[in-house]
Parts: C-alpha cells; sequence; structure tokens
C-alpha cells in the first residue's frame, strides 16, 4: 500500500479497514513480507540438515546420519582447519560405507 505521502509499505489485515480481524501481526515468522530470511530460517536451516558433525577429537570426528531412508554413500566429507594464522589445507573424511 501506499501512505498518504505515496511512501510504499507493507499492509497486514486491519490495514484495509477489514473487519473483523485480530488486529495481531507481528512478522516474527522464518521470512520477512518480502521473503528476504529472517535469523529464525538460519537456524532452522541447521536444525533439520540430514547430516550432523560432532565433535572433533585428536583424528577422530563423529558422523550422525539423519535421513530416514539414505546411507551417507552419496556424500563426500572434506574440513579445513581455520586460526588466526590461516588455515590448513582442505582433508578428507573417509566416511565407511554403508554408514546408516
Amino acid at each position: 500500500m501506499k501512505n498518504s505521502e505515496g511512501k510504499e509499505f507493507y499492509a497486514y489485515g486491519g490495514d484495509w479497514g477489514d473487519h473483523p480481524n485480530d488486529g495481531h501481526f507481528c512478522m516474527d515468522g522464518l521470512c520477512n513480507s518480502d521473503h528476504t530470511p529472517t535469523p529464525g530460517l538460519i537456524e532452522y536451516r541447521k536444525a533439520i540438515e540430514p547430516v550432523q558433525t560432532i565433535c572433533l577429537i585428536g583424528d577422530e570426528l563423529t558422523i550422525v546420519n539423519r535421513y530416514d531412508f539414505l546411507d551417507l554413500d552419496h556424500l563426500r566429507c572434506y574440513w579445513i582447519l581455520i586460526d588466526e594464522e590461516g588455515q590448513s589445507a582442505e582433508t578428507e573424511v573417509q566416511i565407511p560405507k554403508g554408514t546408516s
């Protein structure tokens, strides 16, 4: 919609004089009205990711498969260690075949 000065804004229920409506629109979803993602969408993406890596201890890494019906044979895993002085070379992690 446009206000009296012609400036565009997002209008919500009740802005058109429609009744009844609950008049409560807080815009706290995963995307804004223009479909730009909010930080909540980034958190959601992390929460539902199908493969999780946990706890790198020495040369040991735990990989958790959260797929319902797939093993991890279609994936390749790499890691890079980054610190203040730079980064290490890319190293491939061998995922055991049939990991489910």
